[in-house]
C-alpha cells in the first residue's frame, strides 16, 4: 500500500460515510481526497493490515464438488440449482493456526470498519495465526443490500462490545471456545 496518508472520515456512521471511506483507498479517489478532502475527512497514515494472500483461481470438477457436498451432508446454496461440469474457486495462501493476539485482531477490525465493511461477530475459526481473517464472508461491503449492510451492525469493535471480550488478558469468542493467552506468539 502507498505510504502517503489516506484521507478518511475517522468516525464513519452511515452508509454514505462508509462508501466515501472505501473510495478513499482507491487510486482515483485517494488522490482527489488528498488534494481536496471532504470536510469531515482527516489525514491518517496508511494502515498496517495482514490480508491473506490470494494465489489466484482454480477450476474444480463439478461431479467431485457435488459428491463432496453429499458426503459432508451439506446442502448446496439455494441459488445453485443446476449442476455444472466445473466450478471456479479462489485459492489463498495457507495461514497456520496460532495464538490469537487481541491487538492484532482489533487492528484488523478497525481497518475493515474504516474501509466501510460491516464485520460479522468474532468467530475464532475464521481467524488464523496471530489474527488474520481467512473467511472473507465475514465482511459485507457498503454496496450490499440494506438487509446485508446495516448501520445498526456497522461500528468499531472493542474489548467491551461482547463480540471480542477481554477478561484477564484472554481472548474469548462469543461461545464457549478455549481461551488463548493474548500477547503470546
Amino acid at each position: 500500500m502507498n505510504s502517503r496518508p489516506l484521507f478518511l472520515n475517522l468516525k464513519p456512521r452511515t452508509r454514505d460515510d462508509a462508501i466515501r471511506n472505501l473510495r478513499g483507498f482507491s487510486k482515483d479517489y485517494g488522490e482527489k481526497y488528498r488534494s481536496n478532502p471532504p470536510a469531515s475527512f482527516e489525514a491518517c497514515p496508511a494502515p498496517t493490515i495482514q490480508i491473506n494472500k490470494c494465489l489466484g483461481w482454480t477450476r474444480l470438477d463439478g461431479e467431485l464438488v457435488w459428491e463432496l457436498l453429499r458426503k459432508r451432508r451439506l446442502f448446496p446454496p439455494r441459488d445453485l440449482t443446476e449442476r455444472l461440469p466445473w466450478y471456479f474457486a479462489m485459492v489463498y495462501a495457507f495461514v497456520p493456526e496460532g495464538p490469537h493476539r487481541t491487538e492484532v485482531i482489533l487492528s484488523q477490525y478497525d481497518f475493515y470498519y474504516l474501509a466501510g465493511f460491516v464485520c460479522a461477530p468474532f468467530k475464532k475459526d475464521n481467524w488464523r495465526g496471530s489474527g488474520i481473517l481467512v473467511d472473507f464472508s465475514d465482511l459485507t461491503l457498503p454496496f450490499a443490500s440494506r438487509r446485508q449492510w446495516s448501520e445498526m451492525l456497522y461500528g468499531r469493535r472493542d474489548e467491551k462490545d461482547g463480540i471480542i471480550s477481554l477478561r484477564e488478558g484472554r481472548i474469548e469468542a462469543g461461545d464457549s471456545e478455549t481461551k488463548t493467552e493474548a500477547g503470546t506468539q
